[in-house]
């Protein structure tokens, strides 16, 4: 009997071959077959068929509740990567209001620092008395009225 070339064949049984040689044993040929027969299915080692599909079996329910715990991330990733997009979209909102206030500020800070213009009115001293004022041209007083 020629050897198959892979060791995880099988070879074509050898039918042309007796299986019982004229003393009542089996012949060389059968004998090497069933060998590779026996070592195919795994030797004395392999577990019995039954607790093999019952291994198949256990294994197919853990893949099948695996893929529903896939099913249930994605959806779950889904709903986070939705909540990215409203958090960017918020982020982008700040980022425009911190540009608008930065603005306001550069624009108080240059009116600080030209200084202010415009008159103070101050209250008058006594009941009868007649308001006074202060004018300030680029933070610096140019002109005064005494309150009375």
């Amino acid at each position: 009997m020629a050897a198959p070339a892979n060791s995880k064949t099988l070879a074509p049984a050898p039918i042309r071959t007796p299986i019982i040689d004229s003393s009542g044993n089996m012949t060389t040929n059968w004998s090497g077959w069933f060998q590779s027969l026996y070592q195919r299915i795994g030797g004395g080692s392999t577990d019995p068929l039954d607790q093999v599909n019952a291994n198949i079996a256990a294994l197919s329910a853990r893949v099948t509740n695996a893929e529903a715990s896939i099913g249930a991330l994605n959806s779950d990733i889904s709903t986070i990567n939705g909540e990215i997009t409203t958090i960017q979209g918020d982020v982008t909102d700040l980022n425009t209001q911190v540009s608008d206030i930065e603005t306001r500020v550069t624009a108080i800070e240059t009116q600080l620092a030209a200084g202010f213009n415009g008159t103070v009115v101050t209250a008058a001293l006594t009941v009868g008395g007649t308001e006074g004022s202060m004018t300030f041209t680029n933070g610096i007083l140019t002109g005064q009225v005494q309150a009375a």
